[in-house]
């Protein structure tokens, strides 16, 4: 079943979630008000209308009510008081119950029906008691969140080993895996301190131009096999896609670079 839906990003929330914009005509770029779950709340479109199957979805259930209003926008600044009061209560709690959690961020819905915490911890933290104590002393729904390093450098951002923003945070809708596979087919240095990201992880980048080698190399012949060259025959020793040419060692030691049309 097809439906038509809205790309949109909550707060503190990578991912793109899909929805019903109803009636409305959205573009890039609005910021409008999603009601999710019961739960009312800011978003913001990053990708316009299209039609996507039912199971490529995330949230069906939720709609697109309104633009942004004047008064929407209002009551985001005014809650950023009621969340910085909120994080002084997590951590009082969190300081009563001797719980080995680190508070990241907090958001409260627009509505104000709902606060999501977001902590970090080595460890599994079964938080229920604190669940409902928060939820006593701010009269709201709760949900705790434990996001591991590379999540929290997409919520903040930052500057990464190149001197540009996290890809992750700056512009990834969803980060794909990356392996040193891709790095390998790549012809990149595989010191691991060269191909990690802040996060520890490989850095996204890796994932961005895999495609193309791999095609490319797919095409190519391939290394350390025998190769018939105007000057002789020799070895393969290197295959550069980037250049579109191949690295041939001949039988009297020379090494040649030789184009290769594909």
């Amino acid at each position: 079943m097809l439906k038509e839906v809205v790309g949109v990003r909550f707060p503190k929330d990578y991912r793109i979630n899909y929805c019903n914009p109803g009636e409305l005509i959205l573009k890039k770029g609005d910021l409008c008000v999603v009601r999710i779950d019961g739960v009312e709340d800011i978003a913001n479109v990053i990708e316009h209308p299209r039609i996507l199957k039912e199971d490529e979805v995330i949230k069906a259930n939720s709609i697109v009510i309104r633009k942004a209003t004047e008064e929407d926008k209002k009551t985001i600044d005014d809650n950023k008081e009621k969340e910085e009061f909120s994080k002084k209560v997590f951590l009082e709690k969190v300081k009563k119950h001797n719980l080995p959690m680190k508070f990241v961020d907090v958001h409260l819905s627009l509505d104000r029906t709902k606060y999501t915490f977001y902590f970090s911890a080595d460890e599994k933290i079964d938080f229920k008691a604190l669940v409902k104590e928060l939820a006593g002393v701010l009269s709201s729904r709760i949900e705790l969140y434990q996001i591991r390093l590379m999540d929290e450098m997409r919520l903040f951002g930052g500057i990464s080993w190149c001197g540009r923003e996290f890809c992750c945070s700056k512009f990834l809708t969803s980060p794909k895996s990356v392996s040193l596979k891709m790095a390998k087919e790549q012809n990149l240095n595989l010191s691991f301190s060269k191909m990690t990201g802040i996060c520890g992880k490989f850095m996204c980048c890796l994932a961005f131009e895999y495609e193309f080698y791999k095609t490319f190399r797919e095409k190519m012949p391939k290394e350390e096999t025998t190769y018939k060259t105007q000057e002789g025959i020799g070895v393969i020793e290197e295959v550069s896609p980037i250049r579109s040419s191949i690295k041939v060692r001949l039988e009297d030691d020379r090494i040649i670079e030789v184009p290769i049309k594909v």
